[in-house]
């Protein structure tokens, strides 16, 4: 099987960290990276310290949305990581219109997972992030990962998706938070 994975970090390594992470905890998959930098310090950086320069990963330096806007391909999984920081969330890429053309990048059974950062499941900046994908796609899902601030905020609409879901044997304890703590998102608030 192959992935095509598309990721939207700005200030965070272009995806170099999500693809060795990808690379290194799921077998007998060939995963194909496209990372999205606004700063091309960050991503001389990447390349002299952060493994950056692996064969399985193409790189744009852009700002998130005009990266997704100039992006070709359709892919299996977007991440953004662009909501991590409570002081400065760059609004352009959490709007109805991003959401909408990032699922456009994607392939019908495709996905889009958010990181976001909330000091609680009803917190404000969660709860938007959550409603504006909710417009956007036909299922939004929150998945907490345990002992931080941060939420997996994942759309897609594959109505099968969370359904059918089971991690790789290495990821027996996301198994168990996918499957017992997220919660489908009613889009009438958390």
């Amino acid at each position: 099987a192959e992935v095509a994975v598309g990721a939207v970090t700005p200030g965070g390594v272009a995806g170099a960290t999500i693809a060795t992470n990808i690379r290194d905890h799921v077998d007998n998959i060939k995963v194909n990276i496209t990372g999205i930098e606004i700063d091309p310090q960050v991503m001389n950086l990447a390349k002299k310290y952060f493994d950056a320069d692996q064969k399985a990963l193409t790189y744009q330096v852009a700002d998130g949305r005009v990266g997704v806007n100039r992006l070709d391909k359709k892919f299996d999984m977007i991440y953004v990581d662009a909501y991590t920081q409570q002081l400065y969330i760059p609004p352009h890429l959490a709007t109805y219109e991003f959401f909408r053309e990032a699922k456009r990048k994607l392939q019908p059974d495709g996905f889009l997972i958010a990181n976001v950062n909330s000091i609680s499941k009803t917190g404000p900046l969660l709860e938007a992030i959550a409603t504006t994908m909710d417009a956007v796609f036909n299922q939004v899902w929150i998945i907490p990962i345990p002992e931080s601030y941060n939420y997996l905020v994942l759309a897609t609409d594959n109505w099968n998706l969370m359904d059918s879901y089971v991690a790789p044997e290495k990821f027996v304890e996301f198994n168990k938070i996918v499957k017992n703590d997220a919660w489908l998102y009613s889009g009438n608030g958390l």
